[in-house]
């Protein structure tokens, strides 16, 4: 990998952990300082924020487009000015259409800043499978710590100056993270791509394969359903809440092994350890989590899903750009961030609520078993991919 290109892909990682963190992460820290200060209940506060990542998701596809068509540079640009608009809005909010704009604006930023967006950047500037791995391995290891870096800086700032105070911090670090992608990342890794010359006709008219919109909003789901149960199940089994969200915290850092496995330089992976083995480990991870009976053993299984999720992440992007071809690769990563996206959001309530009727262990026992089921369809999808 060239040495500018690689300083670019890790500043780009950087960004990645920037805006997760106060983009993404930044919202639990807020959600009671923001229903004290507002009056709301608690409700109607995480409903504002779940209809900005509805946003987020449905702007998806189009957002693709955008980038399919080489307006990386721009999509960057206005997800920073939405971002900061957004983050400002919260500061000012004075009621609930105050918060439901704000989340609004923020969550299409989101949709132009986050991984879709990086994962195109990068799919455009690596022609060889291999780079192109390695480089979105490096992208996400650092937008990985995301969480175990913010959320306890972010709960300090609120503390310190108020959670409208620590919304303007937020916009202003988007701000110099903006400065940072524009003088170090876009000029090294934006650059046009059109449809090869030997397109067959009607290439831009290919539908994602039904699987991948299957697959990896499933993941997606599991996911948000381990984050939302596993706290509540710990506490329900006798843990102290400290103890419970600490056995959590290790999610982010259980996705880096496998990342910082494909970092090492690895010239050949099977396509099967990316694709479909990531999802076995996911069920298996949510398995022992419902049957475990203490704090140990349920830390154990909640790293055996972040390694599957780890190495999930990285699979779509790849995946679907070794499907499509660099000219679809934005528009497919789009279609099915759409779904991931609406399963992210809809997610913790459909498992909290089926879980007062069946039991939270039941719960993740039932998504655990959806996830190997959808196995075949993993590997159908894995058999029309080159290996890098």
């Amino acid at each position: 990998m060239h040495a500018a290109r690689r300083r670019a892909v890790w500043w780009l990682g950087a960004s990645q952990c920037v805006y997760w963190g106060l983009l993404y992460y930044g919202f639990p820290v807020l959600l009671l300082p923001m229903q004290a200060g507002l009056g709301l209940h608690r409700t109607a506060v995480a409903g504002a924020f779940s209809f900005g990542l509805l946003l987020a998701a449905l702007s998806a596809p189009r957002i693709g487009r955008w980038l399919d068509a080489g307006h990386a540079a721009a999509v960057f640009r206005a997800g920073a000015a939405l971002a900061v608009a957004g983050l400002a809005s919260l500061a000012m909010a004075r009621g609930a259409f105050g918060l439901v704009l704000g989340w609004s604006l923020v969550g299409l930023a989101m949709a132009g800043l986050l991984y879709e967006a990086a994962f195109a950047l990068v799919g455009r500037a690596f022609d060889d499978a291999g780079e192109r791995l390695r480089a979105l391995a490096a992208v996400t290891v650092s937008g990985g710590l995301a969480s175990t870096v913010f959320l306890p800086l972010l709960a300090w700032v609120v503390d310190t100056v108020g959670w409208r105070g620590a919304l303007l911090l937020f916009a202003a670090s988007v701000v110099a993270m903006a400065v940072l992608l524009e003088r170090q990342v876009l000029p090294v890794l934006s650059r046009p791509i059109a449809l090869p010359k030997e397109a067959p006709a009607g290439v831009a008219h290919r539908k994602v394969p039904l699987a991948a919109r299957v697959v990896f909003p499933l993941a997606t789901f599991a996911a948000a359903g381990l984050t939302t149960l596993l706290v509540p199940l710990l506490v329900q089994r006798g843990q102290a809440p400290v103890a419970a969200a600490s056995a959590l915290a290790g999610f982010g850092l259980a996705q880096l092994p496998g990342r910082l496995w494909l970092l090492g330089g690895r010239r050949r992976v099977s396509v099967a350890l990316l694709v479909w083995w990531p999802l076995v480990l996911q069920s298996a991870g949510l398995l022992v989590v419902a049957m475990s009976g203490g704090l140990v053993a349920a830390a154990l299984g909640v790293g055996v899903f972040g390694l599957g999720a780890g190495l999930h992440t990285l699979a779509r992007p790849w995946l679907l750009q070794g499907l499509a071809g660099p000219a679809l690769a934005g528009r497919w990563n789009g279609e099915v961030a759409r779904v991931q996206g609406i399963a992210r959001a809809v997610g913790p309530v459909l498992v909290v609520a089926a879980s007062a009727t069946l039991g939270m262990p039941a719960v993740l026992v039932i998504v655990a078993l959806v996830l190997l089921a959808s196995v075949p369809a993993a590997r159908s999808l894995a058999s029309g991919a080159r290996r890098p």
